[in-house]
Parts: structure tokens; sequence; C-alpha cells
């Protein structure tokens, strides 16, 4: 099953367009946005709604907004994991 996983992870776009998010939200609800998108996007990955969005072969992913203090956030928040960060703006 994790190689499976690992193949779909792989097979990502670099890219993705997913469409307009709703006007006048915070980062918080873009970000669920966002990851819901992605979720409906891509069913087939073993998304998490607790910890890092995304855990794929022992590696963890997080979708999150790429401004620099939301980044900050992230890293205080989630500073005893290791994780590659899959931005939007």
């Amino acid at each position: 099953m994790r190689a499976s996983h690992a193949r779909n992870l792989q097979n990502l776009p670099q890219y993705v367009t997913i469409g307009s998010c709703p006007r006048n939200t915070g980062p918080e609800a873009k970000g669920r946005w966002v990851e819901t998108q992605m979720r409906e996007q891509f069913p087939n990955l073993p998304w998490s709604r607790t910890g890092a969005d995304l855990t794929v072969n022992g590696i963890h992913y997080e979708i999150l907004l790429g401004s620099k203090s939301n980044m900050d956030r992230h890293a205080m928040r989630m500073s005893d994991i290791i994780f590659r960060m899959i931005t939007f703006q």
C-alpha cells in the first residue's frame, strides 16, 4: 500500500489549478479550503486531519500559505516534525 502512495505522490504535477478561493478569508480558512480541494483532486493519498496534512513513506507534507509569517507559525507549531511545504498564494 505504501508503494502505491509513493507512486501517487511522484505523479503529482508541480503546479495544480484548483480554482478561486472565496474572498475575504484569512490564511487558516484559505489553507482549509486549499487542503479540501487537494483531498478531492487526489483522494488516493493518505490525508490526515491531525499533524502533517499528508505522510508518505515517513515524509510529512504540509499545505500552507506561502507568506513568511505563516511559514514561521507552522515552523513553531510543528517544531518536532521535519516536513516539506506545499505552498499556495
